[in-house]
């Protein structure tokens, strides 16, 4: 729909308005002279209006007039300046946009280039999981409450032993696992003879009571391992498979040697 600016307006009432007074100023004016018989005797004629120059209604407008084109005009420059300062802005945000563009393009490349060096390291085992394992197969003898009795491994008892596991990711320890994260698979048992062994639980025979699962706070576990039937003398061989909370995961041999 079409709006006409403000500039149109103020033009067409100021015309409007020039156009109403004309006739009643005409009407208050008359012709300009007055009947000459009610003036000086002798004098037949007529003389002209003592104001002059045009009908007194229309002098008294022309201030108006003026005012009102003079608000135009002032209207009128601000109205430009105002268009200038939004053309500036428009420029502006153009340049910026443009600038926002191409840091996002730099942006996509850095991540592009972080994701390929990320998959490097991980190819090269820096920064990935990794665990590391050593067994313990004398610790009930200390009477830890995890053993039924104060006695070792051996193959008159099913009481366990222990693993301690260093978690690491790069060079930052792995604090916050729990049981879940860890799988244990037996390969072999002595003599390459059918064996399992299971992490504890509480009720196990062989094992006691107390946490089977120890976490030191500071990357290190122990882990307490029992056979489902009494230990066979020589080295049974496992798999520790350890599973970070992210789905990082490692798998660590482990070598356990029962006396015979």
């Amino acid at each position: 729909m079409f709006k006409p600016s403000p500039r149109a307006i103020l033009v067409a009432t100021v015309t409007f308005l020039a156009a109403s007074a004309l006739p009643v100023a005409f009407a208050k004016g008359g012709n300009g002279h007055h009947n000459g018989g009610s003036g000086s005797s002798g004098s037949s004629g007529s003389t002209s209006d003592s104001n002059g120059g045009g009908p007194p209604a229309c002098r008294d407008l022309q201030p108006a007039i003026d005012s009102l084109q003079h608000s135009v005009t002032t209207l009128s420059t601000t109205v430009n300046t105002m268009n200038a300062t939004v053309a500036a802005t428009n420029a502006t945000v153009n340049t910026l946009s443009s600038r926002i563009d191409t840091i996002t393009a730099n942006l996509d490349d850095l991540q592009s280039s972080v994701d390929d060096i990320a998959a490097a390291l991980q190819a090269a085992g820096l920064g990935s999981l990794q665990a590391s394992v050593s067994v313990d197969e004398t610790v009930c003898v200390s009477g830890a409450t995890q053993c039924s009795s104060a006695t070792a491994a051996n193959s008159t008892n099913q009481n366990p032993v222990t693993l301690t596991v260093l978690v690491m990711k790069g060079n930052a320890p792995v604090t916050n696992l729990t049981s879940s994260n860890f799988t244990l698979t037996t390969d072999f048992g002595p003599g390459g003879q059918p064996a399992n062994l299971v992490l504890c639980t509480s009720g196990d025979t062989g094992c006691g009571t107390g946490s089977f699962v120890v976490n030191s706070g500071s990357g290190g576990y122990q882990l307490w391992v029992s056979p489902t039937s009494n230990w066979l003398p020589g080295t049974y061989t496992a798999q520790l498979k350890v599973t970070d909370t992210t789905g990082a995961a490692t798998t660590q041999l482990v070598k356990i040697t029962i006396p015979s």
